[in-house]
This record gives C-alpha cells, structure tokens and sequence, in this order.
C-alpha cells in the first residue's frame, strides 16, 4: 500500500468534510481510504466494488479520488449548484465581470469540468441502441450507438484496448446492444460514452454471443483438458463462491451432508451488473488469501441465459483459469452448460449434484482407508505366522547342537564322578574349550541370522545353564579356602583352617578340627 496516496486521500477526506461543514468520518472512514488504496481503481465502476463506496459516493466523489490515485491534482469543492460555488473563480473557473451575478460566466475549460462533474455525479449509465460505424484505431475502438426507433441519433463511444479484449465478439454493425458506460465530454467538446461493458439484447442474440465467446475462448485454449487439474482426491478445506441468500446454498449443503469438511463462504453477487466482478474478485481474494484451501466452489441456482451471464463472462473464464486452488463449477439446471463450466476443473449439473459428489468423494475415500486398513492387518497376520516359523526353524537347527553337545558333556561328568577332586580343573578346562566353541557357534549364526540375534542370546543362555556347578545338584560340594582357592587335597588345609562350602543351594562356612 502506497502511504504517500493514503497521506493525500486522508488530507482529502479531511478538507472535504471541513468543506462541507461536518466529521471527516462522515465522508470517508480510514478503513474505506486504505482499501482504496490498496485496490487501486481506475474508473468509477472499480470503486463501486469497493465496501464502503456506493453509487452516491461515487457519483459525488469518485472523479477526485481517481484523480488523486492517478496523480492529478484536485481542488476540494462542494456541490457546484451551492451559491458560494457559483461566486468562486477558483472552483469553477468562473469570471465574474458581467453585471448580472445570478449568472456566472465559465471560461471554457470551466464549463467542461462543470460538466463532467455532473457525468460523474450521475455514475455509470445503460444506454441501449444499435452499433454502428465501428472503427478501431490504436487498439481502441470507436463508434457511434444509433437510437432504435430514430435512426438520424447518435451517440458517439469508446471503447478502451483494455475494454475492447473482453467484448470484440459482440463488435458487429447493426448489432442490439446495452452499453454500460461512464458519459463524458472530451476537452474538444465531443460528448461520449466511455464503454465498461456490453451486452446483447434478446435470448437470441444472448445466445448468438455465447457460441462466439464459446468458440473464441476454445481457440485460446481456455477449455483444454491438458490444462484443467483433477480434483484431490483428500478434500479437508473448501471456499465455497456464491450468495448467502441463494437456495443454492441450502441445497449444497443439504446433500453434502456435513462430511467434515471446512467450509469458508464467500457472499458474492450472482446476479445483475455488479455480479461478474463480485465473482472475479473472490475468486481472486480466495486464492491470494486463503492458501489453505483444497477445493474452490462457484455456484448459483437455475435461471434464463439473461440470470447467467455473469458466469459467460471471459472475466470469470480468465480467474477460474489462473486460480492456484483446483475449481469445481455447480451452475443452474442440468441443461445449462455456462463458460465457467467449461473453464473449471470439474463441473457438476447442480448445487444439488455438487454436494452429492463430495459425500460420494468421501465415501469412496472411506471405503479405500477401510479396504486398506483390512489389506494391512491381513498381511501384518501373515507375516507373523511366516516369521513364527522361521523362528521355530531357527531355534531346532540352533538346540539340537546344543543338545547332543550337552548330552555329551553329561555323559563325561557322571563318568568322572569318582575322581571329582583330581579331574575339577580338568572339566573346568573342558567348559571353557566348549564355552569357546559354542561362542564361535553363536558368532556364526549371529552373521548368517542378523535378524535373530535375540533369539541367539536365548540359546546361548540354555548353554551356560551347563555350567560344571550343575553337578552340585547331585549332592556334590566344592571346597574353597579363604583366598577363594579350590582345596584338592586334604594335605592343602590344616586344622583351625576356615573353609567355605559350596553346595547346591547356598554356601557352608566351616572350621577343619
């Protein structure tokens, strides 16, 4: 936002209402001065589009705000019918030398201002008339609107390049028309009307101009499939474009029955002269501001080709084409098939069609995510069971080693059990060799099972249950003096010795007599 242009709009507001005698409020407030601003319209039919302006506004107004905006210098007046107006050279440019001052004298300059101050009083203008002597120079386009009942009156107009774009397929020599346009008096004293829009009259010719937007916008590419996107398939946030007060609203929600979804509506005009920029300007509002939506709406009710021309605007084409967020049309009847419908994404007949095709968007998700979720337990059961029996083949070919090397071992203690005391040290060799081994064993298996490590450590585990003091669960004892030494002999201790005793569960603490 410029704050140099706020500045002088805000000095503005502040002398005018100084002017006229009453709170600056009263004529514009601060909020209404910086969307201005930030806006940046060019002609009065912008500012209407604007909250906060209205026809009177911008009839009393709107010609020195643009002004401002586009830099010019204005010099505050009140209305030019007020007596003190009349008596002011400097407002009006007026020279107050003739001897009658009821009648102010203008310069020429003076009275064309005077003029176009009362054009822009009046605000926009429909005229209805007859196209004819069409001629384009520079890009712009001139003609003249012939009356339709007296031939012999015209009215000359222009129409802007910027203007011309939009409405060239309407451009044709005896055509019926509604102009919309701002009148004005040009510094040469040429009145015209300045065209903003226009529009065929009759269903038919309505009609006519559809099928010539239709095929102009086709050649443009507008409605190519290669470059409409599909509709997400996940669809949380949804900016819904169309009238608070419209039975397409009721209708929309209705039938997409309340499916979670976050819904920003945006109130626009879906009908009359200020519907096409309403919608251009949401559209536009919803994809600068809001991105976080996943799904934009444009909808309204059934209606004649006259109730939809809003949505055959090349406008309305052009914002649902460069919006960011996907578009989904729901415009009419069945049978109405408008310009925004081909631009969008996805279309539906109805607002009614439009919530059924979300609930059954979401319904079909639903099922997916169900279908899915039995898809994953399925497999998650049988990769238990297959994992299982890997385990159960892991752990047979890990214990029954184990178990004839233990079996072994067994055998060699039982036949050793009357020469405990000479052959300890030896089987306390012997475990450690075979410790060693089964450590080799469990390092091989653990590179050829890295996934089983656990399950090694559990068959390791069973090993060390074999440790040689598992003898003493058959009622033998080991004799260790107090350094901790095994005692072999009965030569080793001497009487008064302390000795410990250990059995199978606990240790004896003993003195040799």
């Amino acid at each position: 936002m410029s704050h140099n242009l706020l500045q002088q709009l805000k000095q503005w507001r502040d002398e005018q209402a100084q002017k006229e005698g009453r709170e600056a409020y009263f004529v514009f407030g601060n909020k209404v001065l910086e969307d201005t601003v930030e806006v940046n319209p060019q002609t009065t039919y912008d500012l209407l589009q604007i909250k906060g302006w209205g026809e009177k506004k911008v009839a009393k107004y709107g010609k020195q705000v643009l002004q401002i905006l586009q830099g010019e210098t204005v010099t505050v007046q009140t209305s030019p019918l007020q007596k003190k107006d009349i008596d002011s050279t400097n407002d009006f440019n007026t020279i107050n030398t003739i001897s009658n001052p009821e009648i102010p004298i203008f310069s020429v300059v003076g009275f064309l201002d005077q003029i176009n101050d009362i054009f822009s009083r009046m605000g926009m203008v429909k005229v209805r008339g007859e196209l004819h002597d069409i001629n384009e120079r520079g890009g712009n386009v001139y003609l003249h609107l012939k009356d339709l009942q007296q031939n012999d009156t015209l009215i000359s107009c222009f129409i802007s390049r910027w203007v011309v774009e939009y409405y060239e397929h309407l451009l044709q020599e005896g055509a019926d028309v509604v102009v919309f346009a701002q009148p004005s008096v040009y510094k040469t004293g040429r009145f015209s009307l300045v065209v903003n829009s226009i529009e065929p009259v009759g269903e038919g010719a309505h009609l006519r101009a559809l099928e010539l937007l239709k095929k102009k916008l086709h050649a443009k590419g507008m409605f190519d499939d290669r470059r409409k996107r599909a509709i997400p398939p996940y669809i949380k946030n949804i900016g819904l474009v169309t009238s608070v007060s419209g039975a397409a609203l009721i209708d929309f929600q209705k039938h997409v029955d309340h499916g979670g979804y976050e819904i920003v509506l945006h109130d626009v005009r879906v009908e009359g002269d200020l519907a096409e920029q309403s919608i251009v300007s949401a559209i536009q509002t919803l994809n600068t501001k809001r991105p976080d939506l996943d799904l934009l709406i444009l909808m309204r009710g059934g209606g004649s080709v006259e109730n939809l021309k809003a949505f055959n605007s090349e406008r309305v084409a052009e914002a649902i084409a460069a919006s960011r967020i996907p578009t989904l049309t729901a415009i009419g009847h069945e049978k109405d098939v408008s310009i925004a419908d081909l631009a969008a994404d996805y279309s539906c007949s109805t607002p009614t069609a439009a919530g059924t095709f979300l609930r059954r968007q979401r319904e079909i998700l639903v099922r997916q995510v169900q279908t899915a979720g039995s898809e994953v337990t399925s497999r998650t059961k049988e990769l238990f069971l297959e994992t299982g029996h890997l385990i159960n083949q892991m752990s047979q070919r890990t214990v029954t080693p184990l178990e004839q090397l233990l079996s072994s071992t067994d055998f060699r203690i039982s036949r050793s059990t009357d020469h405990m005391t000479i052959a300890l040290q030896q089987v306390f060799q012997a475990f450690t060799l075979h410790e060693s081994r089964l450590k080799n064993m469990s390092s091989i298996l653990a590179s050829k099972l890295q996934a089983s490590v656990q399950r090694i450590d559990i068959a390791e585990a069973k090993v060390q249950a074999n440790n040689p003091l598992r003898v003493l669960e058959k009622g033998y004892s080991i004799v260790y003096t107090e350094g901790g030494k095994i005692v072999k002999s009965s030569s080793e201790v001497q009487s008064g010795d302390n000795l410990l005793v250990r059995v199978q569960e606990g240790d004896i603490q003993v003195t040799v007599n």
